[in-house]
């Protein structure tokens, strides 16, 4: 890869990150476009999801580089990071609402947390999300009355609620049955043109993975060993690409 430019929202260079012998990023190089919808496939426990937390500060690295916007975010500091997460939405792969809470307060929370909204703003803000993702009029039922592909447009809901410039999506259909896998992709979609958002979504399904997706990108061995278009990608010389990509595919 090329070095960094404007026209990326996130550079990373030379990513290494290991849990004692085990060797999650070697070396990892990775662009995320600005406005484009990005997929990261690659085999279970290849550290898709670990690399989303890495971008956000969640899960520190042992060396590289890491620039949201071309600044540099640098380890030894959180602040860097801290302005990351303000503008960056994240839906994690258990929907990870808070049943303590009812639909109305857990799209309300990340605008709770930045202090930045009244409480007509809030109102207006979750009542707009719920109509974004199809779910109008729920906001008082609790996530145990939710079924599960209703949890996944919720949870999608709150992060989109700050309005962000990059949503980062992990496993957004695992568990859903066709019809639901159907009506998020269609959301995930719409949502990123609605928004004008950077989309970032790591996934086991690759249907939907060449389905939606601008560009695809594939984690092995601590690496992106590819990237391109869908077509790009099933035509790729590199035979671990293919063979994955045809396995799955076929």
């Amino acid at each position: 890869m090329g070095e960094p430019d404007s026209d990326n929202v996130f550079s990373v260079r030379g990513l290494r990150k290991s849990f004692g012998p085990n060797v999650v990023f070697d070396g990892l190089d990775l662009d995320v476009r600005r406005g484009e919808f990005m997929t990261l496939i690659g085999g279970s426990g290849s550290g898709k999801s670990l690399l989303l937390k890495s971008l956000l500060g969640l899960a520190p690295v042992d060396e590289g580089s890491i620039r949201f916007e071309g600044e540099e975010l640098r380890g030894d500091t959180d602040d860097g990071f801290r302005r990351v997460r303000e503008q960056v939405g994240m839906l994690f792969q258990a929907s990870a609402l808070f049943d303590s809470l009812d639909v109305y307060e857990n799209i309300a929370y990340p605008l709770r947390v930045k202090r930045e909204a009244d409480e007509a703003k809030i109102h207006r803000v979750v009542c707009e999300s719920l109509k974004l993702i199809g779910l109008p009029g729920i906001e008082r039922m609790w996530p145990a009355d939710l079924s599960g592909g209703m949890k996944k447009r919720v949870a999608l809901a709150r992060a989109v609620a700050v309005r962000p410039k990059v949503i980062f999506y992990d496993e957004p259909t695992e568990g859903l049955d066709p019809i639901n896998v159907t009506r998020v992709n269609r959301l995930l979609l719409g949502l990123s043109r609605i928004l004008d958002a950077t989309t970032v979504v790591v996934t086991h399904n690759m249907e939907s993975a060449f389905g939606i997706s601008d560009r695809v990108a594939m984690l092995h061995d601590g690496r992106i060993i590819g990237s391109g278009t869908p077509d790009e990608m099933r035509r790729v010389d590199d035979r671990r690409v293919r063979e994955f990509v045809d396995a799955v595919l076929d």
